[in-house]
């Protein structure tokens, strides 16, 4: 049970910062382009 726990918070943080790494690329394609 606690394996599976700490795999999911795992997975979900990985999540979040896949998701975080991309919004920081659009913002400075959007930066960018305003230059």
């Amino acid at each position: 049970m606690e394996k599976s726990a700490s795999w999911t918070i795992r997975l979900h943080i990985t999540h979040l910062a896949h998701n975080q790494t991309r919004t920081c690329n659009g913002i400075w394609a959007k930066v960018g382009m305003e230059q």
